[in-house]
Protein backbone atom coordinates (compact mmCIF):
# COMPACT_ATOMS: atom_id res chain seq x y z
CA UNK A 1 0.00 0.00 0.00
CA UNK A 2 1.26 3.42 -1.05
CA UNK A 3 2.05 5.82 2.06
CA UNK A 4 -0.16 9.14 2.03
CA UNK A 5 3.43 11.15 0.60
CA UNK A 6 3.73 8.75 -1.89
CA UNK A 7 0.03 8.91 -3.00
CA UNK A 8 0.64 13.07 -3.40
CA UNK A 9 3.62 12.93 -5.01
CA UNK A 10 3.56 15.51 -7.95
CA UNK A 11 3.38 13.84 -11.26
CA UNK A 12 6.48 14.21 -14.15
CA UNK A 13 6.38 17.48 -15.32
CA UNK A 14 3.52 18.76 -13.19
CA UNK A 15 4.49 22.37 -13.43
CA UNK A 16 4.98 22.25 -17.12
CA UNK A 17 1.60 20.80 -17.86
CA UNK A 18 -0.27 23.65 -15.92
CA UNK A 19 2.01 26.12 -16.91
CA UNK A 20 0.73 25.40 -20.83
CA UNK A 21 -2.66 24.52 -19.84
CA UNK A 22 -2.91 28.12 -18.52
CA UNK A 23 -1.48 29.73 -21.59
CA UNK A 24 -3.51 27.25 -24.12
CA UNK A 25 -6.68 27.94 -22.07
CA UNK A 26 -6.02 31.77 -22.06
CA UNK A 27 -5.61 31.82 -25.60
CA UNK A 28 -8.72 29.89 -26.36
CA UNK A 29 -11.04 31.84 -24.07
CA UNK A 30 -9.55 35.00 -26.05
CA UNK A 31 -11.54 33.61 -29.34
CA UNK A 32 -14.63 33.29 -26.68
CA UNK A 33 -14.40 36.41 -25.43
CA UNK A 34 -13.78 38.14 -28.75
CA UNK A 35 -16.32 36.65 -30.35
CA UNK A 36 -18.79 37.52 -27.75
CA UNK A 37 -17.59 41.46 -28.16
CA UNK A 38 -18.63 40.99 -31.65
CA UNK A 39 -20.86 38.26 -32.73
CA UNK A 40 -24.21 40.34 -32.24
CA UNK A 41 -23.27 42.94 -34.00
CA UNK A 42 -22.03 41.24 -37.14
CA UNK A 43 -25.04 38.90 -36.86
CA UNK A 44 -26.81 42.70 -37.40
CA UNK A 45 -24.76 43.31 -39.98
CA UNK A 46 -25.48 40.51 -42.50
CA UNK A 47 -29.52 40.32 -41.00
CA UNK A 48 -30.75 43.33 -39.56
CA UNK A 49 -33.13 42.22 -36.94
CA UNK A 50 -32.55 42.44 -33.47
CA UNK A 51 -34.25 39.14 -32.63
CA UNK A 52 -31.88 37.57 -34.40
CA UNK A 53 -28.80 38.91 -33.52
CA UNK A 54 -28.24 36.18 -30.65
CA UNK A 55 -29.24 33.62 -32.41
CA UNK A 56 -25.90 32.33 -33.50
CA UNK A 57 -24.51 32.79 -29.23
CA UNK A 58 -27.37 30.65 -28.99
CA UNK A 59 -26.11 28.18 -31.82
CA UNK A 60 -22.76 28.25 -30.49
CA UNK A 61 -23.68 27.31 -26.74
CA UNK A 62 -26.22 24.57 -28.61
CA UNK A 63 -23.62 22.70 -30.36
CA UNK A 64 -20.99 23.35 -27.63
CA UNK A 65 -23.75 21.24 -25.47
CA UNK A 66 -24.02 19.11 -27.54
CA UNK A 67 -20.60 18.31 -28.56
CA UNK A 68 -19.12 17.61 -24.66
CA UNK A 69 -20.36 14.00 -24.10
CA UNK A 70 -18.14 12.83 -27.00
CA UNK A 71 -15.17 15.00 -26.73
CA UNK A 72 -15.33 14.04 -22.84
CA UNK A 73 -15.17 10.47 -23.85
CA UNK A 74 -12.66 11.20 -26.47
CA UNK A 75 -10.34 12.31 -23.73
CA UNK A 76 -10.56 9.08 -21.88
CA UNK A 77 -9.72 6.75 -25.01
CA UNK A 78 -6.88 8.79 -27.07
CA UNK A 79 -5.94 11.45 -24.33
CA UNK A 80 -6.20 15.02 -23.94
CA UNK A 81 -3.73 16.42 -26.45
CA UNK A 82 -6.10 14.90 -29.53
CA UNK A 83 -8.90 16.80 -27.83
CA UNK A 84 -7.10 20.29 -27.03
CA UNK A 85 -6.03 20.08 -30.67
CA UNK A 86 -9.89 19.39 -31.77
CA UNK A 87 -10.48 22.96 -30.65
CA UNK A 88 -7.34 24.42 -33.17
CA UNK A 89 -8.28 22.11 -36.24
CA UNK A 90 -12.33 23.13 -35.90
CA UNK A 91 -11.27 26.50 -34.42
CA UNK A 92 -9.34 27.79 -37.36
CA UNK A 93 -12.41 27.02 -40.10
CA UNK A 94 -14.53 28.70 -37.41
CA UNK A 95 -12.92 31.63 -37.42
CA UNK A 96 -12.47 31.57 -41.70
CA UNK A 97 -16.32 30.15 -42.22
CA UNK A 98 -17.16 33.98 -40.42
CA UNK A 99 -14.94 35.85 -42.42
CA UNK A 100 -16.61 34.20 -45.51
CA UNK A 101 -19.93 35.03 -43.90
CA UNK A 102 -19.41 38.36 -43.61
CA UNK A 103 -17.84 38.78 -47.20
CA UNK A 104 -20.41 37.74 -48.73
CA UNK A 105 -23.26 39.07 -46.24
CA UNK A 106 -24.43 35.60 -45.61
CA UNK A 107 -26.61 34.94 -42.10
CA UNK A 108 -26.71 31.23 -42.62
CA UNK A 109 -22.71 30.51 -43.21
CA UNK A 110 -22.74 32.80 -39.88
CA UNK A 111 -24.46 30.62 -38.28
CA UNK A 112 -22.47 27.56 -39.47
CA UNK A 113 -19.47 29.71 -38.44
CA UNK A 114 -20.96 29.72 -34.99
CA UNK A 115 -21.17 25.85 -35.36
CA UNK A 116 -17.96 25.61 -35.46
CA UNK A 117 -17.04 27.83 -32.60
CA UNK A 118 -19.44 25.69 -30.16
CA UNK A 119 -17.20 22.28 -31.00
CA UNK A 120 -14.01 24.99 -30.32
CA UNK A 121 -15.03 25.93 -27.09
CA UNK A 122 -16.46 22.51 -25.63
CA UNK A 123 -13.02 21.36 -26.46
CA UNK A 124 -11.27 24.30 -25.36
CA UNK A 125 -13.64 23.67 -21.42
CA UNK A 126 -12.31 20.48 -20.70
CA UNK A 127 -8.89 22.51 -19.78
CA UNK A 128 -10.30 22.62 -15.99
CA UNK A 129 -10.72 18.96 -16.22
CA UNK A 130 -7.24 18.38 -17.43
CA UNK A 131 -5.64 20.37 -14.70
CA UNK A 132 -7.51 17.79 -12.33
CA UNK A 133 -6.12 14.81 -13.67
CA UNK A 134 -3.74 12.80 -11.89
CA UNK A 135 -1.53 12.55 -14.49
CA UNK A 136 -0.80 16.05 -14.89
CA UNK A 137 -1.64 17.38 -11.02
CA UNK A 138 -1.23 16.09 -7.71
CA UNK A 139 -4.68 15.84 -5.64
CA UNK A 140 -3.56 17.85 -2.94
CA UNK A 141 -2.87 21.17 -5.70
CA UNK A 142 -5.74 20.86 -7.39
CA UNK A 143 -7.95 23.51 -6.09
CA UNK A 144 -4.79 25.82 -6.79
CA UNK A 145 -4.93 24.42 -10.44
CA UNK A 146 -7.95 24.78 -11.72
CA UNK A 147 -7.92 28.54 -10.20
CA UNK A 148 -4.73 29.14 -12.18
CA UNK A 149 -6.57 27.46 -15.15
CA UNK A 150 -9.54 29.36 -15.12
CA UNK A 151 -7.41 32.91 -14.09
CA UNK A 152 -5.70 32.45 -17.31
CA UNK A 153 -9.02 33.72 -18.68
CA UNK A 154 -8.33 36.67 -16.96
CA UNK A 155 -5.78 37.38 -19.61
CA UNK A 156 -8.03 36.01 -22.64
CA UNK A 157 -11.00 38.49 -21.67
CA UNK A 158 -8.76 41.65 -22.22
CA UNK A 159 -6.54 40.06 -25.58
CA UNK A 160 -9.30 38.31 -27.62
CA UNK A 161 -11.75 42.22 -27.96
CA UNK A 162 -8.19 44.20 -28.58
CA UNK A 163 -7.13 41.48 -31.02
CA UNK A 164 -10.80 41.50 -32.88
CA UNK A 165 -10.76 45.12 -32.59
CA UNK A 166 -7.05 45.60 -34.23
CA UNK A 167 -8.51 42.74 -37.43
CA UNK A 168 -11.11 45.89 -37.52
CA UNK A 169 -8.45 48.38 -38.25
CA UNK A 170 -6.82 46.35 -40.79
CA UNK A 171 -9.56 46.78 -42.69
CA UNK A 172 -8.78 50.45 -43.11
CA UNK A 173 -6.21 49.46 -45.59
CA UNK A 174 -8.18 47.41 -48.46
CA UNK A 175 -10.70 50.24 -47.70
CA UNK A 176 -12.83 49.47 -44.85
CA UNK A 177 -13.71 51.03 -41.67
CA UNK A 178 -13.33 49.51 -37.99
CA UNK A 179 -15.74 47.06 -36.47
CA UNK A 180 -16.21 49.69 -33.43
CA UNK A 181 -17.21 52.80 -35.57
CA UNK A 182 -19.39 51.21 -38.30
CA UNK A 183 -22.99 51.35 -36.65
CA UNK A 184 -24.94 48.90 -38.44
CA UNK A 185 -28.33 49.86 -35.91
CA UNK A 186 -28.90 53.20 -38.28
CA UNK A 187 -28.93 51.33 -41.80
CA UNK A 188 -32.00 51.03 -42.83
CA UNK A 189 -31.25 49.30 -45.87
CA UNK A 190 -30.12 45.45 -46.23
CA UNK A 191 -26.01 46.00 -46.41
CA UNK A 192 -24.37 45.61 -49.46
CA UNK A 193 -22.20 42.98 -50.34
CA UNK A 194 -18.41 44.26 -49.35
CA UNK A 195 -20.05 47.08 -47.55
CA UNK A 196 -17.20 48.69 -45.10
CA UNK A 197 -18.55 47.48 -42.03
CA UNK A 198 -18.81 43.80 -43.31
CA UNK A 199 -15.20 44.16 -44.03
CA UNK A 200 -14.40 45.35 -40.23
CA UNK A 201 -16.21 42.76 -39.36
CA UNK A 202 -14.32 40.21 -41.82
CA UNK A 203 -10.70 40.71 -40.66
CA UNK A 204 -12.00 41.20 -37.13
CA UNK A 205 -12.76 37.10 -37.33
CA UNK A 206 -9.60 36.42 -39.28
CA UNK A 207 -7.27 37.84 -36.70
CA UNK A 208 -9.00 35.56 -34.21
CA UNK A 209 -7.69 32.85 -36.07
CA UNK A 210 -3.91 33.60 -34.01
CA UNK A 211 -4.74 32.34 -30.88
CA UNK A 212 -5.99 28.92 -32.15
CA UNK A 213 -2.91 28.62 -33.72
CA UNK A 214 -0.90 29.31 -30.67
CA UNK A 215 -3.00 27.43 -28.62
CA UNK A 216 -2.13 24.63 -31.12
CA UNK A 217 1.22 24.39 -30.24
CA UNK A 218 1.06 24.54 -26.69
CA UNK A 219 -0.85 21.92 -26.92
CA UNK A 220 2.22 19.62 -29.12
CA UNK A 221 4.11 21.32 -26.03
CA UNK A 222 2.38 18.80 -23.46
CA UNK A 223 3.62 15.77 -22.08
CA UNK A 224 1.43 13.56 -20.16
CA UNK A 225 1.62 10.23 -19.22
CA UNK A 226 0.26 7.57 -22.10
CA UNK A 227 -3.14 6.60 -21.07
CA UNK A 228 -2.16 2.93 -21.38
CA UNK A 229 0.57 3.44 -18.60
CA UNK A 230 -2.03 4.78 -16.33
CA UNK A 231 -3.91 1.42 -15.93
CA UNK A 232 -3.17 -0.89 -12.52
CA UNK A 233 -4.34 -4.42 -12.57
CA UNK A 234 -5.92 -5.00 -9.50
CA UNK A 235 -4.77 -7.66 -7.63
CA UNK A 236 -6.88 -10.91 -6.86
CA UNK A 237 -7.46 -11.57 -3.73
CA UNK A 238 -7.75 -15.42 -3.89
CA UNK A 239 -5.33 -15.61 -6.72
CA UNK A 240 -2.62 -18.51 -4.44
CA UNK A 241 0.89 -18.53 -4.49
CA UNK A 242 2.78 -21.39 -5.51
CA UNK A 243 4.54 -21.32 -1.84
CA UNK A 244 1.25 -21.09 -0.18
CA UNK A 245 2.49 -20.82 3.98
CA UNK A 246 1.84 -24.26 6.26
CA UNK A 247 0.70 -23.10 10.06
CA UNK A 248 2.32 -25.38 12.50
CA UNK A 249 -0.05 -28.02 12.50
CA UNK A 250 0.79 -28.62 8.55
CA UNK A 251 -2.39 -26.81 7.24
CA UNK A 252 -2.20 -24.26 3.96
CA UNK A 253 -3.01 -21.16 5.42
CA UNK A 254 -5.35 -19.32 2.62
CA UNK A 255 -6.60 -15.85 3.05
CA UNK A 256 -10.24 -15.04 2.38
CA UNK A 257 -12.01 -12.08 0.77
CA UNK A 258 -14.45 -10.55 3.55
CA UNK A 259 -16.42 -7.47 2.18
CA UNK A 260 -16.74 -4.41 4.61
CA UNK A 261 -19.27 -2.18 3.59
CA UNK A 262 -19.06 1.24 5.41
CA UNK A 263 -21.65 4.26 5.50
CA UNK A 264 -21.94 5.96 1.78
CA UNK A 265 -19.93 8.91 1.54
CA UNK A 266 -19.70 11.64 -1.11
CA UNK A 267 -19.65 9.37 -4.42
CA UNK A 268 -17.50 6.60 -3.70
CA UNK A 269 -20.74 4.41 -2.50
CA UNK A 270 -20.26 1.13 -0.70
CA UNK A 271 -16.53 0.96 0.32
CA UNK A 272 -15.52 -2.52 -0.19
CA UNK A 273 -12.14 -3.72 1.02
CA UNK A 274 -10.33 -6.70 2.05
CA UNK A 275 -9.93 -7.82 5.52
CA UNK A 276 -7.08 -10.71 6.30
CA UNK A 277 -9.28 -12.85 8.07
CA UNK A 278 -7.21 -16.16 7.64
CA UNK A 279 -8.74 -19.37 7.59
CA UNK A 280 -6.75 -22.77 8.33
CA UNK A 281 -7.59 -25.73 6.70
CA UNK A 282 -5.68 -28.79 6.35
CA UNK A 283 -5.90 -30.30 2.73
CA UNK A 284 -4.39 -33.60 0.87
CA UNK A 285 -2.26 -32.91 -1.88
CA UNK A 286 -4.74 -34.11 -4.35
CA UNK A 287 -6.77 -30.93 -3.26
CA UNK A 288 -3.61 -28.32 -2.99
CA UNK A 289 -4.18 -27.47 -6.41
CA UNK A 290 -8.08 -27.08 -6.23
CA UNK A 291 -8.93 -23.46 -7.11
CA UNK A 292 -10.71 -21.57 -5.06
CA UNK A 293 -13.90 -20.23 -6.45
CA UNK A 294 -14.15 -16.33 -6.97
CA UNK A 295 -17.08 -13.64 -6.83
CA UNK A 296 -18.11 -12.01 -10.17
CA UNK A 297 -15.89 -9.05 -10.25
CA UNK A 298 -18.81 -5.72 -9.72
CA UNK A 299 -19.01 -4.53 -13.34
CA UNK A 300 -19.53 -0.88 -14.35
CA UNK A 301 -22.13 1.61 -13.47
CA UNK A 302 -24.60 2.98 -15.27
CA UNK A 303 -25.30 6.90 -15.12
CA UNK A 304 -28.35 6.79 -13.57
CA UNK A 305 -26.58 4.62 -10.57
CA UNK A 306 -23.78 7.10 -10.19
CA UNK A 307 -26.13 9.96 -9.82
CA UNK A 308 -28.59 7.74 -7.29
CA UNK A 309 -25.81 6.72 -4.92
CA UNK A 310 -23.42 9.60 -5.32
CA UNK A 311 -24.81 13.27 -3.74
CA UNK A 312 -21.74 14.85 -3.96
CA UNK A 313 -21.57 14.43 -8.40
CA UNK A 314 -25.65 15.51 -7.85
CA UNK A 315 -24.83 18.88 -6.16
CA UNK A 316 -21.65 19.84 -8.33
CA UNK A 317 -23.56 19.44 -11.44
CA UNK A 318 -26.71 21.27 -10.21
CA UNK A 319 -24.16 24.07 -8.61
CA UNK A 320 -22.40 24.37 -11.90
CA UNK A 321 -25.32 24.29 -13.88
CA UNK A 322 -26.80 26.98 -12.08
CA UNK A 323 -24.41 29.25 -11.53
CA UNK A 324 -23.40 28.70 -15.46
CA UNK A 325 -26.82 29.25 -16.51
CA UNK A 326 -28.06 31.99 -13.99
CA UNK A 327 -25.26 34.15 -14.89
CA UNK A 328 -25.31 34.34 -18.52
CA UNK A 329 -29.20 34.77 -17.91
CA UNK A 330 -28.32 38.17 -16.31
CA UNK A 331 -25.37 39.52 -18.11
CA UNK A 332 -26.92 38.82 -21.88
CA UNK A 333 -29.63 41.30 -21.36
CA UNK A 334 -27.96 43.72 -19.41
CA UNK A 335 -26.85 45.90 -22.11
CA UNK A 336 -29.91 46.37 -23.60
CA UNK A 337 -31.64 46.68 -20.15
CA UNK A 338 -29.30 49.51 -19.45
CA UNK A 339 -30.02 51.11 -22.60
CA UNK A 340 -33.70 51.45 -21.34
CA UNK A 341 -32.48 52.85 -18.62
CA UNK A 342 -30.94 55.83 -20.28
CA UNK A 343 -26.97 54.85 -19.40
CA UNK A 344 -24.78 55.63 -22.03
CA UNK A 345 -22.61 53.20 -24.39
CA UNK A 346 -19.42 53.76 -22.42
CA UNK A 347 -21.05 53.03 -18.80
CA UNK A 348 -22.12 49.81 -20.05
CA UNK A 349 -18.91 49.05 -21.40
CA UNK A 350 -17.49 49.71 -17.76
CA UNK A 351 -19.73 47.44 -16.29
CA UNK A 352 -19.56 44.46 -18.73
CA UNK A 353 -15.54 44.75 -18.19
CA UNK A 354 -16.25 44.79 -14.65
CA UNK A 355 -18.55 41.72 -14.55
CA UNK A 356 -15.74 39.76 -17.09
CA UNK A 357 -12.41 41.17 -14.85
CA UNK A 358 -14.53 39.98 -11.25
CA UNK A 359 -15.27 36.35 -12.87
CA UNK A 360 -11.87 35.68 -13.90
CA UNK A 361 -9.22 37.59 -11.18
CA UNK A 362 -10.49 35.86 -8.37
CA UNK A 363 -9.46 32.53 -9.23
CA UNK A 364 -5.83 32.79 -8.40
CA UNK A 365 -7.42 32.91 -4.96
CA UNK A 366 -10.51 30.96 -4.63
CA UNK A 367 -7.95 27.82 -4.42
CA UNK A 368 -6.58 29.37 -1.28
CA UNK A 369 -10.19 29.68 -0.13
CA UNK A 370 -11.16 26.17 -0.85
CA UNK A 371 -8.21 24.50 0.06
CA UNK A 372 -7.57 26.59 3.70
CA UNK A 373 -10.32 28.96 4.74
CA UNK A 374 -14.17 27.49 3.48
CA UNK A 375 -13.99 24.00 2.08
CA UNK A 376 -15.63 23.36 -1.05
CA UNK A 377 -19.21 23.17 0.47
CA UNK A 378 -18.30 26.56 2.12
CA UNK A 379 -17.44 28.04 -0.72
CA UNK A 380 -20.18 26.79 -3.09
CA UNK A 381 -22.77 28.34 0.00
CA UNK A 382 -20.72 31.61 0.07
CA UNK A 383 -20.88 32.03 -3.89
CA UNK A 384 -24.76 31.57 -3.37
CA UNK A 385 -25.18 34.19 -1.29
CA UNK A 386 -23.02 36.11 -2.86
CA UNK A 387 -25.22 35.74 -6.08
CA UNK A 388 -28.64 36.74 -3.94
CA UNK A 389 -26.76 39.34 -2.34
CA UNK A 390 -25.55 40.94 -5.94
CA UNK A 391 -29.36 40.21 -7.54
CA UNK A 392 -30.91 42.16 -4.63
CA UNK A 393 -28.75 45.00 -5.36
CA UNK A 394 -29.31 44.76 -9.36
CA UNK A 395 -33.20 45.16 -8.43
CA UNK A 396 -33.14 48.02 -5.81
CA UNK A 397 -30.17 50.03 -7.33
CA UNK A 398 -30.35 49.31 -11.22
CA UNK A 399 -31.00 53.00 -11.59
CA UNK A 400 -27.53 53.77 -10.54
CA UNK A 401 -24.02 52.98 -12.15
CA UNK A 402 -22.65 52.04 -8.72
CA UNK A 403 -25.63 49.81 -8.11
CA UNK A 404 -24.70 48.03 -11.85
CA UNK A 405 -20.78 47.67 -11.35
CA UNK A 406 -21.64 46.60 -7.81
CA UNK A 407 -24.47 44.09 -9.08
CA UNK A 408 -22.68 42.53 -11.75
CA UNK A 409 -19.03 42.42 -10.43
CA UNK A 410 -21.23 40.33 -7.46
CA UNK A 411 -22.36 37.92 -10.06
CA UNK A 412 -19.23 37.74 -11.43
CA UNK A 413 -17.55 36.80 -8.48
CA UNK A 414 -20.20 34.50 -6.98
CA UNK A 415 -20.46 32.43 -10.55
CA UNK A 416 -16.23 31.89 -9.91
CA UNK A 417 -16.58 30.50 -6.49
CA UNK A 418 -19.63 28.21 -7.53
CA UNK A 419 -18.08 27.32 -10.94
CA UNK A 420 -14.63 26.67 -9.47
CA UNK A 421 -15.63 24.65 -6.21
CA UNK A 422 -18.42 22.48 -7.91
CA UNK A 423 -15.55 21.38 -10.47
CA UNK A 424 -13.09 20.41 -7.49
CA UNK A 425 -15.97 18.86 -6.17
CA UNK A 426 -16.83 16.86 -9.27
CA UNK A 427 -12.96 15.60 -9.59
CA UNK A 428 -13.47 13.22 -6.15
CA UNK A 429 -16.88 12.44 -6.73
CA UNK A 430 -16.67 9.50 -8.98
CA UNK A 431 -14.97 6.24 -9.08
CA UNK A 432 -11.29 5.40 -10.78
CA UNK A 433 -11.20 2.07 -10.66
CA UNK A 434 -12.34 -0.29 -11.23
CA UNK A 435 -13.85 0.96 -14.07
CA UNK A 436 -13.11 4.64 -14.75
CA UNK A 437 -16.37 7.12 -14.85
CA UNK A 438 -14.67 9.87 -15.72
CA UNK A 439 -15.59 10.43 -19.08
CA UNK A 440 -19.22 9.23 -18.35
CA UNK A 441 -19.75 11.94 -15.57
CA UNK A 442 -17.13 14.86 -16.83
CA UNK A 443 -19.87 14.66 -20.10
CA UNK A 444 -23.10 14.67 -18.43
CA UNK A 445 -21.39 17.77 -16.62
CA UNK A 446 -20.53 19.19 -19.65
CA UNK A 447 -24.27 18.54 -20.98
CA UNK A 448 -26.47 20.08 -18.34
CA UNK A 449 -23.39 23.58 -17.67
CA UNK A 450 -24.24 24.25 -20.97
CA UNK A 451 -27.51 22.57 -21.93
CA UNK A 452 -29.18 25.42 -19.39
CA UNK A 453 -26.40 28.19 -20.20
CA UNK A 454 -28.27 27.90 -24.02
CA UNK A 455 -31.29 28.53 -22.46
CA UNK A 456 -30.27 31.41 -20.57
CA UNK A 457 -28.39 32.79 -23.03
CA UNK A 458 -31.79 32.48 -25.65
CA UNK A 459 -33.94 33.11 -22.64
CA UNK A 460 -32.47 36.28 -21.25
CA UNK A 461 -34.09 38.94 -23.68
CA UNK A 462 -37.52 36.69 -23.98
CA UNK A 463 -37.48 37.55 -20.86
CA UNK A 464 -36.69 41.29 -20.30
CA UNK A 465 -38.96 41.86 -23.22
CA UNK A 466 -41.96 39.41 -21.69
CA UNK A 467 -41.59 40.53 -17.82
CA UNK A 468 -39.22 43.13 -17.23
CA UNK A 469 -35.53 43.61 -15.78
CA UNK A 470 -36.79 43.18 -12.50
CA UNK A 471 -38.72 40.49 -13.11
CA UNK A 472 -36.13 38.59 -14.38
CA UNK A 473 -33.72 39.54 -11.40
CA UNK A 474 -36.71 37.90 -9.20
CA UNK A 475 -36.55 34.76 -10.84
CA UNK A 476 -33.10 34.44 -10.66
CA UNK A 477 -33.78 34.84 -7.01
CA UNK A 478 -35.77 31.96 -6.65
CA UNK A 479 -33.18 29.73 -8.69
CA UNK A 480 -30.69 30.57 -6.67
CA UNK A 481 -32.37 30.03 -3.30
CA UNK A 482 -33.91 26.92 -3.93
CA UNK A 483 -29.79 26.07 -4.81
CA UNK A 484 -29.05 27.17 -1.50
CA UNK A 485 -31.36 25.41 -0.08
CA UNK A 486 -30.51 22.40 -1.94
CA UNK A 487 -26.95 22.74 -0.72
CA UNK A 488 -27.75 23.10 2.85
CA UNK A 489 -29.45 19.63 2.94
CA UNK A 490 -26.35 18.46 1.22
CA UNK A 491 -24.00 20.50 3.92
CA UNK A 492 -26.03 19.60 7.58
CA UNK A 493 -24.85 16.00 8.16
CA UNK A 494 -20.98 17.21 7.44
CA UNK A 495 -21.73 20.71 9.75
CA UNK A 496 -23.79 18.48 12.19
CA UNK A 497 -20.49 15.70 12.37
CA UNK A 498 -18.08 19.27 13.03
CA UNK A 499 -20.09 20.66 15.69
CA UNK A 500 -20.64 17.59 17.41
CA UNK A 501 -16.71 16.38 17.28
CA UNK A 502 -15.95 20.26 18.28
CA UNK A 503 -18.26 20.50 21.16
CA UNK A 504 -17.07 16.55 22.20
CA UNK A 505 -13.33 18.40 22.07
CA UNK A 506 -14.36 21.05 24.80
CA UNK A 507 -16.46 18.78 27.02
CA UNK A 508 -13.62 16.79 26.94
CA UNK A 509 -11.21 19.84 27.84
CA UNK A 510 -13.56 20.91 30.20
CA UNK A 511 -13.63 17.00 31.84
CA UNK A 512 -9.59 17.38 32.48
CA UNK A 513 -10.13 20.49 33.80
CA UNK A 514 -12.22 19.13 36.73
CA UNK A 515 -10.37 16.56 37.32
CA UNK A 516 -6.95 18.41 37.71
CA UNK A 517 -8.88 20.91 39.94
Amino acid sequence: MKSGGEEDAAPPHQGRNISLLVLSYALNFSVVAGNLATSSRAAFAVYPNESAATLPNFTCFLVHCLASFPLAHLTRTRGYRLVFGVASVVGVPATAVSCLAMAVNSFLLFCLGAVFFGVAQASAQLHRFASLDPRICRPSFRPYSISLVLGGAVFGAFLGPELAQGGSRFSSTIGGEEVYDALPRGVEEEPEIGSVSNYAFATAYAALAIPYLLAFACTLLLKVKPLASQKQQLPSPLKRDDTDEKNEAGCVVEIEPEEVTGKEEDAEGPVVGLSNKSTATCLDDSDASTPTPASPPEGPRSLWRILKESPSVRLSVVTAAVAYSMMILVMTPTPIAMELLGFSAREVTVVIQTHIACMFIPSFATGYLIDRVLGTIGTVLAGELVFLLSLVVLIFLKGTLVGQIAGLGGVGLAWNWMFVSATTLLASSYRKEPHDETAKVQGFNEICVFGLAAIGSGGGGLLLGGIGWAGALLLCCGVLLMTTLYTLKHALPDMGKWLRRHSGEGLGGAEVACQSA
